[in-house]
């Protein structure tokens, strides 16, 4: 999964060759996705907070391939998640920010870049809070 974004009161999950609709708001498929991987989406992000310092608009990491930012508020319906992990690059255009994915694929989003700058430094931290517990794997 590359993004996420809302579109006609669905829910858009854009990966690498294909754009699934799911008839749910982004934050509801979030939430289902935390579900899946057994916790609670609100939990997570509490702790985030918590443990990473990060009190608005919070990343929530849901695996090893899964770091979901946010551009504005989650409860947004215009709030796009872009998958930290499959960004590439993040450029400037004007006023506007384009991300270019790890496939190539380019998203423009009227956001500033150094928000969206200060989104991924985020999702660095908490990434490297993740990584930091790996050794405890084998205990």
């Amino acid at each position: 999964m590359k993004y996420i974004y809302h579109k006609n009161n669905n829910c858009v999950i854009v990966s690498k060759n294909s754009k699934v609709v799911i008839n749910k708001s982004c934050l509801s498929v979030i939430k289902l996705l935390c579900k899946k991987a057994l916790f609670d989406y609100d939990s997570r992000v509490k702790l985030t907070k918590r443990y990473c310092s990060i009190n608005v608009k919070t990343p929530v990491y849901i695996d090893k391939d899964t770091l979901l930012i946010p551009t504005k508020s989650p409860k947004l319906y215009e709030t796009i998640w872009i998958n930290y992990y499959k960004v590439f690059k993040i450029m400037k255009e004007g006023t506007k920010t384009v991300i270019l994915f790890d496939d190539l694929d380019e998203l423009n989003l009227d956001v500033p870049i150094h928000l969206i700058k200060k989104r991924l430094e985020h999702a660095k931290i908490i990434h490297d809070y993740i990584v930091s517990f790996n050794c405890l794997d084998s205990v």
